[in-house]
């Protein structure tokens, strides 16, 4: 059932089906699209890899070549190499649990096998327009020589309430907007960012310095970057928004009542 023409919409209507039936509808098309030898690189940190199919077919519709990197945090459950693999990802383990530690094992990855390039990074339960990838490379603007950040736009997704995602994505962009104009630091947006990584390796060693279970891992990247001298900005093209699940918690209740029952070992908010 592999076909080179699907789009955004037949992907996103795919959002409750099984990773192996992704994989089996898209795996052919993918494999042929990714480009391990000059392609921009995508590290994806993947815990559980529920929704990582799907997120791999999106990125197979990208108007530039990519080279997606999926940092399997879970190894010894073993789907989420088998997927990633069978979609044309490369993958990599990380068996220190947590999001810090495998968006930082993919990052330095990724700047050790691609050093010309930037890094995009998502997380596994986004899609991304075809041009997503395009818009970020473009318009991102970083400086080789002190590396930085940027941020795309998120569009949030719980799938309960069409409203309250409108309203909460509404408001980040928003927010977005007032930084960009006041010329203060963009709210950090961890499914979508690019890394520029600079020529003397300052920002990898201060994120080298964070602990595995560092949550959110997004802000702590930004503190990374501003510690080292990098820029952070933002990118509000639409085209460069990215689609995710937004939340891992239903209300400011659950997570608060996570938090209280789990203590310090923040870490384990990355399995929710």
């Amino acid at each position: 059932m592999n076909r080179l023409n699907y789009d955004f919409k037949e992907l996103f209507s795919l959002r409750s089906k099984e990773g192996s039936e992704i994989v089996d509808r898209f795996a052919d098309v993918t494999k042929s699209r990714f480009d391990h030898a000059d392609g921009v690189p995508v590290v994806i940190g993947s815990y559980d890899g529920k929704d990582l199919p799907l997120l791999l077919a999106a990125l197979g519709r990208s108007s530039i070549p990519l080279a997606p990197v999926v940092v399997d945090n879970k190894p010894g459950q073993g789907t989420i190499r088998k997927h990633a693999e069978a979609m044309g990802a490369e993958v990599i383990d990380e068996k220190i649990p947590g999001q810090m530690s495998a968006v930082r094992t993919g990052i330095e990855h990724a700047s050790a096998t691609y050093p010309d390039s930037c890094i995009l990074i998502t997380d596994d339960d986004c899609l991304p327009p075809a041009q997503w990838a395009e818009t970020m490379t473009r318009n991102s603007r970083l400086s080789r020589e002190l590396g930085g950040i940027a941020y795309g736009g998120v569009i949030l997704e719980h799938g309960e309430s069409s409203t309250t995602d409108l309203l909460r994505t509404t408001y980040a962009l928003a927010t977005n907007i007032r930084r960009k104009l006041t010329n203060s630091l963009p709210k950090a947006r961890g499914p979508n960012g690019i890394l520029q990584p600079d020529t003397h390796g300052r920002i990898l060693e201060e994120l080298h310095t964070q602990a595995p279970d560092a949550f959110p891992c997004d802000v702590v990247v930004q503190e990374s970057v501003i510690k080292a001298g990098g820029e952070v900005t933002s990118i509000l093209s639409p085209r460069g928004f990215t689609l995710t699940r937004g939340d891992r918690f239903n209300s400011v209740g659950g997570l608060v009542k996570d938090l209280a029952q789990r203590g310090k070992n923040r870490s384990k908010l990355y399995e929710s």
